[in-house]
């Protein structure tokens, strides 16, 4: 509370109100804030302990001064005349003059928003949606309706990630409201706008039905809010990999709203619209997404503007595999909402498109610079579930087992009922990364949740993944299904290579190029062709892991045939790299192929290898009682660590002595004499 404030209400002389206090802050009741010239009290429970002790008729009296100061004067408002409505509603509340209390907190929702203070400016709707059937005649002549409240309440829960006991509760409640009006255009907008909400949700289908819905109450009828429906009925059927589908409603959305000249409208149809046309191979799709950052920058539509710079990233790392200029627009966006100051989910959704960018160049120390400064993370449905598997893969990739479990966990978690391709594949990938640790080879659902999807660009790179671990099952495991079930991805890979052209089938090729690989390893062929041709194919399209891993099944191919030398100068090349990057998973197989096939490492220090055999003194330790037939649980109990801990030492110790599984490790332990300490 400002101190002119307290000089007008209190109604005391000036050293009287001095020495009053001069000792509340010395008895450390109230504190001086940081401006010097406020005060507050040291904490809540100080503050409502003295306020129950006021009489009622002391409390209404000191609330309706407080309330007819700041009126007189807005100025006195601790936060100045612009934060005056956040202090008027408080008063005005305590003294139930529902007139002032309404318009008070209309207002203030509106500057919080403005402020990005999404979360308080929800608080602020959601009371003045309360109160709206309580005013006066002559307020609600002028007055937002009672439906708009609850949906400006929902656009700020939204924001502010309360998307499920939020955002579509209030927008349920304002369409139940306008159910018992004729404002049919207002309500189908509402339905758009809770189909987005369903999705940011994780909630798929009830996304497609409310688009349904809102389409449908619209009709023919040229608005605004029928150019927005469309536009976003385009856009669920892009973010659910069904491109083609995308392409009519948005095609009409961008007419529409070309004709009733209405920028924002005009810009998300247009970043909906190109991008589908991007996915199915339309050369016109980046020119509408680069037009749809320009609509928006013009109006100031900065949010709409970092969608569609988004989206020009996303498909310029997919299905294009343009790395070098998805990563200068995206430097250009970072550029652009730090110069607007933007503060939206968007741009954390955006600087996860960027880490992605920089995983794939191998770039993986920039990707945790940039995952650090995601800021609406640990939230929940769609843009949680991205934060949290964007860090289950890089953690996965970096041999950070456990850790990436958890984000993977907490992934599914979140967004449960999510159906985008774009969401589904990126999970798959990284539950085959921990299986192939794990050394649990069994793809599960997987092969029978991409299928649908496997049109979908998006879905191409986790392929290869399937059939790595499938390949694993087939060598290691001995299962006789395992090469059927890869040969099965390489005929749905073939079919949509068949169907493509340009960009997209190169892309396509590069994945089926690495598919057909592993189901060479699976039937037992060490083939250094098929390995060269899936390299040089993944050094086209740019994807660091896949390039190491491919460089990696080359040395070994031509060590099997026989060809030392080249082995020897693949492996080191890859080994270097793999190293330099952190791909920790990946430099421990080619420690352990040079082992097994004596072939020279540089890296690799020969003494070490021959007196540990690249074993740490806790894998060691470990070793020792996996030789004596210990579980992981034993494992953990006798060395003082957790289960999972011992699981990844065993995991890195039969990788790194070449074992196929816990018998032939101790088995190795003892003919190599590592079984005793």
């Amino acid at each position: 509370m400002d101190h002119r404030l307290l000089e007008v209400v209190a109604q005391l002389r000036e050293d009287e109100l001095q020495v009053g206090l001069r000792a509340a802050v010395e008895g450390e009741a109230l504190i001086l804030d940081a401006d010097g010239y406020s005060y507050r009290f040291r904490h809540a429970l100080l503050q409502e302990a003295a306020h129950d002790q006021l009489l009622p008729g002391e409390r209404t009296r000191l609330h309706r001064a407080f309330a007819e100061a700041l009126r007189a004067d807005p100025s006195l408002a601790a936060g100045g005349s612009a934060g005056v409505h956040a202090e008027l509603a408080y008063h005005a509340l305590a003294v139930h003059d529902v007139d002032l209390a309404f318009s008070s907190l209309v207002l203030a929702g509106q500057r919080a928003r403005d402020l990005f203070a999404f979360a308080e400016a929800q608080q602020h709707f959601e009371r003045a949606a309360e109160l709206r059937s309580q005013i006066s005649e002559s307020v609600s002549a002028g007055a937002p309706p009672t439906w708009e409240l609850l949906r400006n309440a929902a656009l700020c829960a939204r924001y502010s990630g309360d998307i499920r006991a939020g955002a579509i509760p209030h927008l349920r409640r304002a369409i139940g409201v306008l159910e018992k009006t004729e404002n049919s255009v207002a309500l189908g907008g509402l339905w758009a706008e809770l189909s987005e909400s369903f999705w940011m949700a994780g909630l798929g289908d009830d996304a497609v039905a409310a688009s349904d819905k809102s389409v449908e109450i619209l009709g023919d009828t040229p608005t605004r809010e029928r150019a927005e429906a469309l536009g976003w009925r385009s856009r669920i059927f892009m973010l659910l990999g069904r491109y083609r589908e995308a392409i009519g409603p948005g095609t009409e959305a961008v007419e529409l709203a070309r004709e009733l000249d209405a920028g924002r409208e005009l810009s998300r149809a247009l970043n909906s619209l190109g991008t589908s046309l991007a996915m199915v191979g339309g050369d016109e799709g980046l020119a509408m997404l680069r037009e749809s950052i320009e609509v928006a920058d013009a109006i100031g539509a900065g949010t709409d503007a970092a969608r569609a710079y988004n989206n020009l990233v996303s498909v310029l790392r997919t299905p294009l595999d343009d790395l070098a200029q998805a990563e200068q627009v995206f430097n250009a966006e970072m550029d652009y909402v730090a110069r607007i100051d933007l503060r939206s989910p968007i741009v954390d959704w955006s600087r996860l498109e960027g880490a992605e960018v920089m995983q794939r160049l191998g770039r993986w120390d920039q990707v945790t610079k940039i995952i650090g400064q995601v800021r609406s993370g640990e939230v929940i449905g769609v843009n949680g579930q991205y934060y949290e598997t964007t860090l289950a893969l890089q953690r996965a990739t970096q041999g950070r087992y456990d850790e990436a479990e958890q984000h993977l966990r907490r992934a599914e978690e979140i967004a449960p009922g999510i159906l985008d391709p774009q969401a589904i594949a990126p999970l798959i990938g990284v539950r085959m990364l921990l299986r192939l640790a794990r050394h649990q080879n069994d793809v599960g659902d997987a092969i029978e949740r991409i299928e649908p999807m496997i049109a979908s660009p998006v879905v191409y790179h986790v392929v290869p993944l399937i059939a790595r671990v499938d390949a694993a099952a087939a060598l290691l495991d001995h299962d006789q299904d395992a090469a059927s079930r890869i040969a099965h991805l390489v005929d749905l890979l073939q079919k949509v290579r068949d169907s493509a052209d340009g960009y997209l089938a190169r892309n396509v090729a590069t994945w089926l190029s690495l598919t057909e690989a592993e189901l060479s390893r699976a039937r037992g062929e060490f083939t250094p062709g098929v390995w060269r041709e899936a390299l040089l194919r993944i050094r086209e399209v740019t994807d660091a892991e896949y390039e190491l891993y491919a460089q990696f099944r080359l040395a070994e191919a031509l060590a099997v045939t026989g060809d030392i030398p080249e082995a020897e100068a693949e492996l080191a090349a890859a080994h270097q790299r793999a190293r330099a990057i952190g791909a920790v998973p990946l430099v421990v197989e080619m420690e352990a192929l040079a082992r097994r096939t004596r072939l020279k490492l540089p890296a690799l220090p020969r003494a070490e290898a021959d007196a540990n055999h690249g074993l740490t003194s806790r894998e060691r330790e470990v070793l020792v009682l996996v030789s004596q037939g210990r579980t992981n649980r034993e494992i953990a109990e006798s060395l003082f660590i957790s289960q999972k801990t011992a699981s990844v030492h065993v995991s890195n110790i039969m990788a790194k002595l070449g074992a196929a599984n816990r018998v032939e490790a101790g088995a190795k332990a003892r003919t190599l004499g590592l079984d005793q300490l």
